[in-house]
């Protein structure tokens, strides 16, 4: 949960540092095949999952616990 988060922070500081509003989409200039892009709002995205993955697990992990 806490790389979770630190990661979703980091994707809108990232565009702050660069001299643009907070959470703004920064997109690396990589061309992928498929058409993929990679940038700042998959650093987001990968962090928003850890965080609800690791939110559910602790609430699973603290029902099992209770039984």
């Amino acid at each position: 949960t806490a790389i979770g988060l630190l990661l979703a922070a980091a994707s809108g500081c990232l565009a702050w540092l660069a001299g643009h509003p907070f959470m703004r989409g920064l997109w690396l200039p990589v061309d992928l095949p498929a058409e993929l892009k990679l940038g700042t709002v998959l650093l987001f995205d990968v962090g928003v999952y850890l965080v609800v993955l690791g939110a559910t697990l602790g609430i699973l992990y603290t029902l099992a616990e209770a039984e």
